[in-house]
């Protein structure tokens, strides 16, 4: 019986310790478990975008584990930024399209908040970044990007 609380009480506790450490700002957030197939999973691109600005990222990668990968160049064989992401929410508006909020731990304490929308054929990802949580619109301004899946 022991053996079989174990595991329950290092989860909940790894939930606390998280969940405190990343979020100190006192926000609550409705986490949910992602599915094991997410459509925001994979390899998204756009080699429109240079390296003149912040987060012009020609290519992005979604791992289902939670780590995502940004690439300067689509050539690159090394990342320019690695960290973490949580998928908030995820939601299904009424043109099929699908949304996520996702927040982005990266080393050093620093987060991103992102709204995410991959359209109605799962080809084109719009993120909308932002540095102080959620916006309750979605902003009409950078840094905003578009993805097509690769």
């Amino acid at each position: 019986m022991k053996k079989q609380l174990l595991p329950i009480a290092f989860f909940g506790f790894l939930v606390l310790i998280v969940g405190g450490s990343c979020f100190a700002d006192d926000t609550v957030y409705q986490f949910r478990l992602p599915e094991h197939n997410e459509p925001i999973y994979g390899t998204w691109v756009n080699e429109k975008y240079g390296v003149t600005e912040a987060y012009e990222d020609q290519k992005v990668i979604y791992y289902n584990w939670g780590y995502v990968e940004t690439y300067l160049r689509l050539s690159d064989k090394n990342p320019s930024s690695k960290g973490t992401y949580i998928l908030v929410e995820k939601w299904q508006d009424a043109d099929g399209n699908l949304w996520y909020k996702e927040i982005d731990l990266l080393p050093g304490g620093q987060r991103f908040y992102y709204i995410d929308k991959i359209s109605d054929d799962g080809k084109k990802l719009e993120s909308w970044l932002t540095y102080n949580g959620f916006p309750d619109l979605i902003p009409n301004s950078n840094p905003y990007r578009i993805y097509y899946r690769q």
